[in-house]
């Protein structure tokens, strides 16, 4: 049974000869009410509070489903840029790669002219020497060969013609 302050107020009781004090009786039922009014409005008071609390609680709620979906798209975006930045070092790499072949490539080829044109110029020191060396001989050849002449015809060297040695002269070639 529900009861409420005014009717606790309103209340009457009948009179007997042997009955409680009505001064007391009243007395007792308008404390008694007025503990009921201020039980009521602090229950009131605080089902008030409490739907505020869950409102609150409401948009707490709100927000927490809004930084799960924001750290869930970062998260995401994160896992992009992660995967963007290995494709673009992995291209980056491939293309180093591809440079140092092309690099490496063409100093192999250079290389090799290098070598080709050291064997050409070693050759032709090794042709120089040789045309040094027989040019050297001839005249060490000819060089004894007027040093053994006799000086007994040296009296009239003008009417004598003077003689060659026998070695054949090589015709050297210096511009190979």
């Amino acid at each position: 049974m529900k009861v409420t302050p005014s009717q606790i107020r309103e209340k009457k009781f009948k009179i007997s000869l042997r009955g409680y004090d009505k001064e007391e009786v009243n007395e007792f039922l308008y404390s008694l009410a007025d503990l009921c009014e201020s039980l009521l409005k602090t229950n009131e008071d605080i089902s008030q509070e409490l739907e505020e609390l869950r409102k609150v609680m409401e948009g707490y709620q709100k927000k927490e489903e809004k930084l799960e979906n924001l750290l869930l798209s970062a998260q995401r975006k994160a896992q992009l840029i992660n995967k963007n930045s290995q494709e673009k070092a992995e291209i980056i790499i491939k293309e180093a790669q591809i440079k140092a072949e092309k690099i490496t490539s063409e100093e192999e080829k250079k290389l090799g002219k290098l070598r080709e044109e050291i064997l050409r110029l070693s050759q032709q020191k090794k042709l120089f020497l040789l045309k040094v060396r027989s040019l050297i001989k001839a005249h060490s050849e000819l060089l004894d060969f007027y040093e053994e002449e006799p000086l007994e015809n040296s009296s009239s060297p003008s009417s004598k013609s003077l003689p060659y040695p026998s070695f054949q002269k090589e015709k050297i070639n210096f511009e190979e």
